[in-house]
């Protein structure tokens, strides 16, 4: 049991604290400002398909090795096998940008004092709102199958069905979408904005769609609009690290402070939903996308903040051109 905590925490340092925002950094880098959507959405398409393709295969090993702890240690070494290919394919494939690009001709290199206006940075905040919403809206739609379930009456099997359709499909197909979208709009954070608010009016057709088996088609078709809606913003919000400006020297501490308020929701939504839930009964769905709304309300407001520049003037990060 003590060894599992250590390698879970472990885990979170070396891939929440290391790994991420190294991640986040290289995919900003392999393209210039104007292509930053494009690259965070074909990004996000590849990953969630490389994800499902290895997690199918390790729960193939799993099942075919008795699905006990035989199992289990068969599927993690077939992760670990993924993580060390992909680790051999990042050192042979994957080069820095020369160092003008890296961080722009007369841009500055990364110092430690450069923390501190960092955190002071208003700019940084609202970028970590908007990941805060954007991500906790994403994992809240992993509520749309219970729902489906328990108010509609789908069976346990079509609802996962159409989970995997919903999850798989979309991302393969609206994250690359989302990022041509982003880049033809010349601004990540408008379309963002523009999808919080198109989720919040598919959020209120939800809230207020009787529940009867005649509206179980309509019901699953909004959940469909849900998730291609979704697909087409949340893998491109950390394009706004772009959009704002920061110096790309600056971006993996950016993008530290970013994730570690940005991806604060794993630590209550589902206590939260899971009391909504077990309180109310089945009207708790409904009290669960009003959270929902408020949550896109606060992330349309953080990202027109953004690309109207509103709060631009007084920043501390100055953007590279400035630098």
């Amino acid at each position: 049991y003590y060894v599992g905590l250590f390698v879970w925490f472990s885990l979170a340092l070396t891939t929440g604290f290391v790994f991420w925002a190294g991640l986040v950094k290289a995919v900003r880098l392999c393209g210039g400002a104007e292509e930053q959507g494009k690259m965070y959405g074909f990004w996000g398409a590849f990953e969630g398909l490389c994800s499902a393709l290895i997690l199918g295969l390790a729960m193939w090993v799993f099942t075919r090795l008795g699905e006990g702890g035989v199992g289990l240690k068969g599927a993690l070494i077939v992760q670990g096998c993924f993580c060390l290919l992909a680790a051999l394919m990042v050192h042979l494939v994957y080069a820095d940008p020369p160092c003008g690009q890296k961080s722009g001709p007369d841009e500055k290199p990364f110092r430690l004092a450069d923390i501190m206006p960092i955190l002071k940075d208003r700019s940084v905040w609202l970028v970590a709102v908007v990941v805060f919403c954007t991500y906790n809206l994403f994992n809240s739609l992993s509520y749309i199958t219970p729902y489906l379930t328990s108010e509609f009456g789908l069976s346990g099997s079509s609802s996962g069905s159409l989970a995997i359709v919903r999850i798989q499909v979309c991302a393969f197909l609206f994250g690359p979408v989302g990022g041509i979208l982003a880049d033809k709009l010349r601004s990540p954070a408008k379309l963002i904005c523009g999808g919080h608010l198109i989720m919040i009016l598919f959020l209120a057709i939800l809230i207020y769609l009787p529940i009867t088996q005649d509206n179980s088609i309509l019901a699953i078709g909004v959940t469909f609009l849900m998730s291609a809606t979704i697909y087409t913003f949340y893998p491109i919000m950390f394009s706004v690290i772009e959009e704002v400006g920061f110096r790309r020297a600056v971006t993996g501490s950016v993008v530290g402070v970013v994730t570690a308020v940005g991806y604060s929701p794993d630590l209550f939504y589902s206590p939260l939903y899971g009391y909504l839930l077990d309180t109310f009964g089945g009207r708790g769905f409904n009290y669960l996308f009003m959270t929902m709304v408020a949550n896109s309300l606060i992330g349309s407001v953080a990202a027109s903040l953004i690309f109207m520049k509103k709060t631009m003037p007084k920043r501390i990060c100055l953007p590279a051109a400035e630098c």
